[in-house]
């Protein structure tokens, strides 16, 4: 027990710091809202006052981006902010599990904290706003680590949430393809869980053509210019 104490206050340190980092790095733009994320929220502001995504209002990505904003009011400033600090900390702690599964704990603590210095230092206007780019590493790589841990199920349903965030997420499932080969069939079904479920209340709520021409047509054609 004695011998423990010293690393299990080290590893506290560790990430109380990381995250105070973090927390202070977002709170920095708490007054800044930028082009990336205004429209989410905007989007997230419709729902919660009764509207229905694509049906009532037009919106060009995958729901969960709204939906997710949703769970915090839509509220712009601090509550916008450490919503961004607990999924940039959440994201570092699974990188931390994945490095130190493939590695050593060493390894996770230098993954975890790069992955930090990234998402505040890389591009701020990239890191900083919670959209789909941003939102979809938390998924992203816990679905890659769950693969990795022979866990094509759950790999399956991450990378589904990933994929209603931001239609990249369908790489994602291509990723675990390579570490869970021989498990496609559960990662496929795991994929589709989240995605018939979203789809199934899109065409309950009218909305399904709405979504195809709004998500698909139109953002491929954004995408494409």
């Amino acid at each position: 027990m004695h011998v423990r104490l010293p690393i299990l206050r080290s590893s506290g340190w560790f990430w109380v710091s990381l995250t105070g980092v973090i927390l202070l790095s977002r709170l920095c733009h708490v007054n800044i809202l930028w082009a990336d994320e205004d429209y989410h929220l905007a989007a997230a502001i419709q729902m919660l006052h009764g509207k229905m995504l694509y049906r009532d209002l037009w919106y060009d990505k995958p729901p969960l981006n709204a939906i997710v904003a949703t769970l915090f009011g839509a509220w712009f400033g601090w509550p916008l902010r450490i919503a961004g600090t607990v999924i940039a900390a959440a994201s570092c702690a699974v990188a931390f599990r994945f490095a130190s599964g493939l590695w050593s704990r060493r390894e996770g603590y230098w993954a975890a904290g790069l992955l930090a210095f990234s998402l505040i230092f890389y591009l701020p206007a990239a890191t900083i706003p919670l959209e789909p780019d941003t939102l979809m590493i938390l998924p992203h790589l816990a679905a890659v680590y769950l693969a990795w841990k022979q866990k094509p199920l759950a790999a399956g349903l991450v990378a589904g949430l990933a994929f209603a965030m931001n239609i990249k997420g369908l790489m994602v499932l291509l990723v675990c393809l390579v570490f869970a080969p021989a498990a496609w069939p559960l990662l496929l079904a795991g994929f589709l869980i989240p995605n018939a479920l979203l789809l199934g209340w899109l065409v309950s709520q009218h909305a399904f053509s709405a979504y195809i021409e709004s998500a698909w047509r139109w953002g491929l054609l954004y995408a494409g210019a």
